[in-house]
């Protein structure tokens, strides 16, 4: 199996390093294609007015002038082309991608690009304690066990897989939960800065705003609770069930 590992934190990143190990464990063919640079909350972005340059970082390790998307894209449709991989893996994002955090994850986002096309996906994210020392042993410790488990059936072919890893000690870690995405909103809170000239900036701060989908089963829930996360993610956004409502009750011509 060839496995194509990328991020949105940079190829420089520790995450990155603790899932090329991940990749090794499942695979001797890993390839890296990422970021030159931190590129988070870029969710599918991509570049399409200028050209994206591309440095080597040793054997099979490639760095991109670009999104997290564009990684995947410049693996995907040029050096790895002709001979593509078998899996995408993106992470180990420092910081969980849960409820709303998902749609701008730039972690997802390469995930979603590599599904688009064709080539199955997986985001590992580790989450973020405040003050708190990232247990990157536990990401590097669960991460090859569930990726494998993951890859016993097909499903894995039908979505991309979000993992999510507790932020504790591996033997603190209870277990491993499938869960639904729940719909806690992120990023509520403002700071305003005025600086030097009257200049006004504001900053978006992470604080989160919980609504009452965070209940049993929910990926945000089961985190809390101390396991690892498994949620499968559609990239097909249309909400059916409110489609066929509208194809009763209104006209539309």
């Amino acid at each position: 199996m060839r496995i194509l590992v990328t991020n949105d934190d940079g190829i420089h990143a520790v995450g990155i390093s603790v899932l090329e190990e991940i990749a090794k464990d499942i695979s001797d063919d890993v390839w890296v294609s990422s970021p030159d640079r931190q590129n988070s909350a870029m969710s599918r972005a991509i570049s399409i007015k200028r050209p994206l340059s591309v440095d080597h970082y040793g054997q099979n390790r490639y760095a991109i002038d670009g999104t997290p998307a564009d990684s995947v894209f410049c693996a995907l449709q040029g050096f790895l082309k002709d001979n593509r991989p078998d899996l995408v893996l993106s992470g180990v994002n420092e910081g969980s991608n849960l409820a709303g955090d998902v749609s701008c994850s730039g972690t997802v986002g390469a995930a979603l690009e590599s599904f688009g096309y064709g080539v199955p996906a997986m985001a590992l994210s580790l989450r973020y304690e405040h003050g708190m020392e990232m247990q990157w042993e536990t990401a590097r410790h669960f991460g090859a066990k569930v990726v494998k488990e993951l890859l016993k059936t097909d499903l894995y072919k039908q979505s991309v897989m979000n993992i999510n890893f507790p932020n504790l000690p591996v033997d603190e870690v209870k277990g491993v939960r499938l869960a639904h995405q729940s719909s806690r909103e992120c990023y509520d809170d403002i700071k305003e800065i005025v600086a030097p000239y009257q200049k006004t900036y504001y900053w978006r701060r992470g604080v989160s705003v919980l609504d009452g989908d965070n209940h049993n089963n929910s990926d945000e829930y089961w985190l809390h609770e101390g396991y690892v996360v498994v949620t499968p993610l559609k990239p097909d956004l249309t909400d059916y069930t409110v489609l066929e409502k509208m194809k009763k009750e209104m006209i539309l011509s």
